[in-house]
């Protein structure tokens, strides 16, 4: 019954990515099963309406408003509330019936909706099994957790809400919230950190469905591939702590393995400071292919300090991969809108790296990067000139660096040192100079008081600046 339901799924899944018809014999290989168990199969889901298409010499296809209709953000919305019902209820089914009254929707809309739902589980290898009137998960409660984080975290998107919890969660008390955000604050207290967006909604969504799961006496059990890591010990310390608070809480027993379940996503968050320490492990070797395959030619462009940022971000996110954590970016869409070019660039070299890495975490990467490409914009080769590039020259110097911190000084001449030797300074951006030069320069040139004063500061922004 179970390999039965399965089929019809894959079916269902598999036609809906099609172009055209498919016969049945084709479909049967494709899932190596025989021709009359795709007849029976089809048959079974056109039982309670015809939602798959049928000709005679061309085979099966989905009907079209099924496949080609475009989700409008309330569809996309509802989907997601029943994906979370869906999920919540496991390993319950539930009737199709419940999904029509809730939702106010048409059985025809509910088959479609199921079908959106079920392609976006795939990704955490849950079925969902429609059979008989009820709708099934077929998962693990390792699954069924991921995916609810995943769509809470799709409510923090779609709703647009970072800061109203109750929006995001449903039914959550203010009991509940209350608590859930004391274990946070602890562990910023006691960690040293502070937890900012997206992680913010993320561990609280952890803390959230494990508080919900103990009530339930339902634990997560780690898969027997999952391989221990050890931790640092302040971070098994305070995953422990939580865990014993979440126990005192709810009155129940929690198993020694919600701890490890909680270290994981609390290095996802970047809290295992141990990971910040290796030049040659998976994450610098991405970050290093990543800025080697860029168009990052400006060679003012301060690499290193790059090459850091990418690091803090992209080691936790190899780990969230592996662990299959998701985190939503609220401002993908402006990241996308705005930095298009650069967003486009790094999603195509990633795409030829190991690891299949998901758009908000693209957007996340874009922002360093295009804060590196700002940083080369305001970046400024100046040579200081006086009258004899010796004295006062010195006071301006430091004046000028703490006006303009990202103007690089080359070199502090004398008028006369720099007419006879313009051609060693053709790629200076800015002379700024305390003399009037009477002589046509090869740079634009700004005459300042020896004193630089924040009149000759407001000339110079104006002039870089507009």
């Amino acid at each position: 019954m179970n390999k039965l339901r399965t089929i019809e799924n894959q079916i269902l899944m598999f036609l809906g990515q099609q172009v055209g018809f498919v016969d049945a014999k084709k479909i049967a290989l494709t899932f190596k099963v025989s021709t009359k168990t795709v007849y029976r199969t089809i048959n079974k889901l056109n039982s309670s309406e015809i939602i798959i298409e049928s000709q005679r010499g061309r085979g099966y296809k989905l009907i079209e408003d099924l496949k080609l209709v475009t989700d409008t953000k309330a569809d996309v919305q509802r989907q997601i509330d029943m994906s979370v019902s869906l999920l919540t209820h496991f390993p319950n089914h539930m009737n199709r019936l419940k999904f029509i009254d809730k939702f106010y929707i048409s059985d025809s809309t509910l088959t479609r909706d199921l079908t959106r739902i079920g392609e976006k589980l795939k990704k955490f290898n849950i079925q969902l099994n429609r059979s008989d009137g009820e709708v099934t998960v077929i998962a693990t409660e390792v699954q069924v957790r991921k995916a609810l984080n995943y769509f809470f975290l799709e409510n923090t998107r779609t709703k647009n809400v970072l800061d109203n919890i109750s929006e995001i969660f449903p039914n959550i008390s203010v009991e509940n919230q209350t608590f859930i955000s004391s274990q946070m604050m602890l562990i910023e207290q006691k960690l040293n950190v502070q937890i900012l967006e997206p992680y913010t909604i993320n561990i609280f969504s952890h803390l959230y469905i494990l508080l919900e799961r103990v009530r339930q006496h339902r634990y997560e059990i780690t898969e027997s591939h999952v391989v221990q890591q050890h931790y640092d010990t302040m971070l098994t310390k305070v995953a422990r702590q939580i865990i014993l608070n979440i126990s005192q809480f709810s009155h129940e027993e929690i198993p020694d393995q919600e701890i490890n379940n909680l270290l994981i996503y609390l290095v996802g968050l970047r809290y295992d400071k141990q990971l910040d320490d290796s030049n040659n492990d998976e994450a610098y070797q991405l970050v290093d292919f990543l800025i080697r395959n860029l168009s990052l030619t400006d060679r003012y462009v301060n690499f290193e300090t790059l090459k850091k940022g990418l690091l803090g971000h992209v080691r936790p996110m190899i780990h969230r991969i592996e662990s299959g954590i998701a985190v939503v970016n609220p401002l993908l869409s402006d990241i996308k809108f705005s930095y298009r070019e650069v967003f486009g660039q790094i999603r195509l070299v990633l795409d030829r790296s190991q690891y299949t890495i998901s758009d908000d975490e693209i957007g996340f990467l874009t922002l360093y990067v295009v804060r590196a490409l700002e940083e080369v914009t305001d970046h400024k080769r100046v040579l200081l000139m006086c009258s004899t590039g010796v004295g006062t020259a010195q006071l301006l110097q430091t004046k000028v660096r703490h006006a303009f911190p990202n103007f690089e000084i080359i070199d502090i001449v004398s008028s006369k040192a720099y007419q006879m030797n313009m051609n060693n300074y053709q790629n200076i951006d800015l002379v700024i100079s305390t003399v009037n030069i009477t002589y046509q320069p090869i740079s634009p040139v700004i005459q300042v008081s020896a004193l630089f004063n924040e009149g000759d500061k407001r000339r110079i922004e104006e002039l870089i600046y507009g």
